[in-house]
């Protein structure tokens, strides 16, 4: 493919060169090379309350890879400047693709997944390659742990990275990169993916745009400033400088939903208002699940709620929760296959009287048509079907029968292109419901199209007006037990 440097387009694959998936195991390999140890790219259980909603891969790993990539193709050739623009995240297990455009100083290149740009990276002032010179290692004084701190506090924040003192590790990792850029660049960009993921904006990070320009020195640290914070639309902008770079990047600070604590919600209830009733909180480990299961459990019901993955989560909620005397537990229950679990449940003995289903997928997704038929399966399977599987099993644990809250949303009332899917498998939960209201005498739903809360996928950049989650889900509890003539009448 490569003829005196210059590189024949004609010869590359239409749809790019196919570079394989990021997986976890690469993932962690490039946060102990880098030290950007961020938990957006290597803890799925974290990963799943951003709005992503799972790991993505680290944005200077695919602008290095790119690197690493051309400079395969094109021995001795160097570009002095790096423009990266990360559109999507790149997830792990995504079939990647390069494609690669030749410019009239450069290339352009184009991450692509499935038919969908990804990330743009354009190098410029094509020039010789910098070589590869012996540099003397700084100190290493570096966080095990990302910085959380207020976007306010971030304005003019500063401070000195030491760079990576692993040229051997770096030249294996990024072989032909290391070749025609030398180690000392790399560690220079391996040292702003550590800036921006663990010092700022830090634990909340998002990276958005990179521009460097590559100079021919070499240094053992590297100095970043947060130059420009506008907190309104949570964005910081960065300045880099070095020996061996000079850039700027474009940042954001991911939007956060802080769990409403324990005692925020004994306040909020009337003592002993729900004793007497034991729900079960499917979902119940974090979001709306956990306020639910805390508001019930402050007024003296009997809690138990579930999880899928975040079992840690599920215990330090439980902890709690006992600590403030409330009869709480844990199960791990998978709602495609719920029998198991609530076998488990009935030889604990334990008589449900309420089931408030807060089960759901990552509603935001990546897709091409109006109608992915993948996505429309997925969602019907946790509204309808998976539903009607979990209240089965939980009618079997009741006695009196089984009320039950099927949480919809508003937003069905102006359905958005993107959310065909989960709009459509959502109006048929509302139909099953309907239908179990009329035809199942052992069972008594509440419908409840909630206004917008704050929760991890509901979370945006820019302040969006919400409503208090607190009034809205207290008064579905206090709803679900009028709808239960049986229970016992408590204060």
């Amino acid at each position: 493919m490569v003829v005196s440097n210059e590189l024949r387009t004609s010869e590359l694959p239409t749809e790019g060169l196919e570079l394989g998936a990021f997986e976890q195991a690469g993932q962690e390999a490039f946060a102990r090379l880098s030290r950007d140890f961020n938990p957006v790219h290597l803890d799925a259980v974290v990963a799943r309350r951003t709005l992503f909603g799972q790991p993505i891969v680290h944005g200077m790993h695919l602008v290095l890879r790119a690197l690493e990539t051309v400079s395969g193709l094109l021995p001795s050739v160097a570009y002095a400047r790096i423009i990266a623009r990360f559109h999507r995240p790149v997830f792990l297990g995504e079939r990647l693709f390069l494609q690669v455009r030749p410019t009239e100083n450069g290339l352009d290149l184009t991450y692509v997944s499935d038919g969908t740009q990804l990330t743009t990276i354009s190098l410029v002032a094509r020039r010789p390659e910098f070589g590869d010179p012996d540099w003397s290692m700084a100190v290493d004084h570096c966080r095990t742990s990302p910085r959380e701190f207020s976007i306010e506090e971030m304005q003019g924040y500063q401070g000195v990275v030491g760079l990576p003192q692993k040229p051997a590790e770096i030249r294996a990792f990024f072989p032909a990169a290391s070749q025609t850029y030398g180690t000392n660049r790399i560690a220079n960009l391996l040292g702003i993916t550590y800036a921006i993921g663990m010092e700022v904006p830090g634990l909340h990070s998002m990276f958005a745009t990179l521009t460097v320009n590559l100079l021919d020195g070499v240094g053992s640290d590297l100095q970043f400033l947060a130059k420009r914070v506008t907190p309104k639309l949570s964005h910081v902008q960065l300045q880099f400088q070095s020996e061996a770079l000079s850039g700027s990047s474009e940042t954001f600070v991911r939007p956060r939903v802080g769990a409403i604590d324990f005692a925020t919600c004994r306040k909020a209830v009337t003592d002993g208002e729900f004793r007497g009733r034991c729900a079960l909180i499917v979902g119940g480990s974090r979001g709306l699940g956990l306020l639910t299961a805390n508001l019930l459990g402050a007024g003296g019901a009997e809690v138990v709620i579930t999880y899928r993955s975040g079992e840690e989560e599920a215990k330090a909620a439980i902890a709690v929760m006992r600590e403030n005397g409330v009869a709480a537990s844990a199960i791990r229950l998978d709602v495609a296959s719920p029998a198991e679990a609530f076998a488990g449940l009935g030889s604990d003995g334990i008589s449900v009287t309420d089931m408030f289903y807060f089960a759901t997928p990552h509603i935001f997704v990546r897709k091409k048509r109006l109608f992915e038929d993948h996505l429309l399966d997925g969602f019907i399977s946790n509204y309808t079907t998976n539903f009607l599987s979990v209240v089965e099993e939980a009618k079997q644990l009741a006695k009196g029968g089984l009320a039950v809250f099927y949480p919809s949303s508003d937003a069905l009332n102006n359905p958005l292109k993107d959310l065909a899917e989960y709009y459509v498998a959502k109006m048929a939960g509302e139909a099953v419901c309907e239908m179990l209201n009329r035809y199942d005498d052992e069972v008594n739903v509440t419908v409840s199209r909630l206004p917008r809360l704050p929760t991890d996928q509901t979370a945006t950049l820019m302040n969006v007006a919400t409503d208090d989650p607190v009034a809205v889900l207290l008064d579905i509890c206090r709803t679900m037990k009028s709808r239960r003539p049986n229970l016992p009448n408590t204060p």
